[in-house]
């Protein structure tokens, strides 16, 4: 190995060891003490990592830690109802089963046989927009669906919608 190859090499050895070795992991059960800045009330307020999130446990223990209940829709096409945007300009959310439906790949697209335009009004489905499609055919550049819809779980929300 040529000595400048040898010189670069330890540079870089070193300075993982100053990012990684020189701190401290955080402990189990131990609230870091309030920087003294953050005593004034100009200087903000002051957080330990269990009020961070919207649990109540430290951010560094997932041990114990489940997602809510959730399941999804298992409705057929065209027997649901279509769910209101998150917020506006959001994609519309998939209200019916998918089951069947996935993965979607360029040359099998289950859901352009219902949504397309020329077939939407008559199955009562929500068209393809014009900004989907090409000269009358879905873009290729959209053909993944499921990239920006998705099927609603049934969940409680945790947070509020504000939008």
């Amino acid at each position: 190995m040529k000595p400048h190859n040898i010189k670069l090499l330890s540079v870089m050895v070193f300075a993982i060891y100053l990012v990684t070795g020189c701190s401290k992991p955080a402990e189990t059960g131990v609230v870091a003490d309030k920087p003294a800045e953050a005593s004034t009330a100009a200087a903000g307020t002051y957080y330990d990592d269990a009020g961070l999130g919207i649990r109540e446990e430290t951010l560094f223990i997932e041990a114990g830690v489940e997602p809510p209940e959730s399941s999804f829709p298992t409705a057929a096409p065209g027997s649901t109802e279509v769910i209101e945007r998150a917020f506006s300009s959001a994609p519309p959310q998939i209200p019916h089963s998918t089951e069947g439906l996935l993965p979607i790949k360029t040359d099998n697209n289950a859901c352009t046989g219902c949504h397309m335009p020329s077939v939407a009004a008559a199955l009562n489905a929500t068209a393809v927009p014009e900004s989907h499609l090409e000269g009358g055919d879905l873009d290729n550049a959209r053909f993944n669906c499921s990239q920006c819809h998705v099927t609603q779980a049934n969940v409680e929300a945790i947070v509020e919608n504000t939008f």
